[in-house]
């Protein structure tokens, strides 16, 4: 008798062992078709009571921001129940190691400050004895100014720490934005405005635009306009054109607060009308 509960235990244990293995096989492929590619750093599988238990540890780009990393694990659970249907899922993510040029490596190093919200505008330039960064920074607003530049004495002491190259860090401190109250004018309140962004467009890419939104808010009137542009032209290429739009459409509506020019492939921009 012992001797045949044995060799069950081991049969049951063999069964599991391949239904874990087939799984592990199952999720490597589910996680290489995601959209955005992430490192897969370990995976964990058990098989108990018909249900995969599956525990996975990834790497993301390591200034992703806490919301993006939430998306991609969200991502992560949803292709992994795809594959193994009931699956109980527990993604842990890690910033994954920086290899991109210096800009990246800083914009990285600085997100490595809890309080940091949001950087933009992060340059890093190149003199004669050495580099200097420069960035903006935004902060929680209910931070007092003294609290905030304790922040940014500690993003920049990481950033030197982190990147010894660089010699100089210039920082600019912003409160993040809050949430302001907005309506949609109506077309006759924006008609010149409209003529003026059809005009802009046509003479920056030779056809209209795909769409034109107008929100008025607390801060003024802010034009949203969705441009087409062939999906091969290079990134550079569609940013410097979507930039040329917004100078133009600043020069001849000087009224608007902002101005927010979106670029899609053209047979993106047709299927949305």
């Amino acid at each position: 008798v012992i001797a045949a509960l044995r060799l069950a235990t081991q049969s049951v244990d063999v069964l599991m062992d391949r239904a874990a293995s087939d799984a592990d096989d199952r999720i490597r492929a589910a996680l290489d078709g995601l959209e955005e590619p992430v490192e897969l750093r370990r995976v964990r599988v058990r098989h108990a009571a018909g249900r995969d238990f599956v525990d996975l540890v990834v790497g993301v780009a390591p200034d992703a921001g806490v919301t993006q990393a939430h998306a991609t694990a969200d991502a992560i659970e949803e292709a992994v129940r795809d594959e193994l249907e009931e699956a109980d899922v527990v993604v842990h993510v890690e910033p994954a190691l920086t290899t991109g040029d210096l800009r990246e490596k800083a914009t990285a190093a600085a997100f490595g400050a809890p309080e940091v919200r949001e950087v933009h505008n992060v340059r890093v330039m190149h003199l004669s004895d050495g580099y200097e960064l420069s960035l903006h920074v935004k902060l929680p607003r209910e931070l007092s100014l003294t609290e905030a530049h304790g922040v940014v004495e500690r993003l920049e002491q990481r950033v030197r720490a982190e990147l010894p190259e660089i010699r100089n860090v210039h920082t600019h401190i912003e409160p993040l934005s809050g949430t302001n109250w907005a309506v949609r004018p109506g077309s006759v309140e924006t008609k010149n405005e409209r003529q003026a962004i059809v005009d802009a467009v046509r003479h920056v890419t030779g056809a209209a635009p795909a769409r034109i939104g107008f929100r008025d808010g607390e801060l003024g009137r802010v034009a949203l306009i969705t441009v087409g542009l062939p999906g091969e032209q290079p990134l550079p290429s569609a940013h410097s054109r979507a930039g040329a739009i917004e100078e133009a459409v600043r020069a001849r509506c000087p009224g608007l607060a902002d101005v927010i020019v979106h670029t899609e492939p053209a047979d993106a921009a047709a299927r949305q009308g």
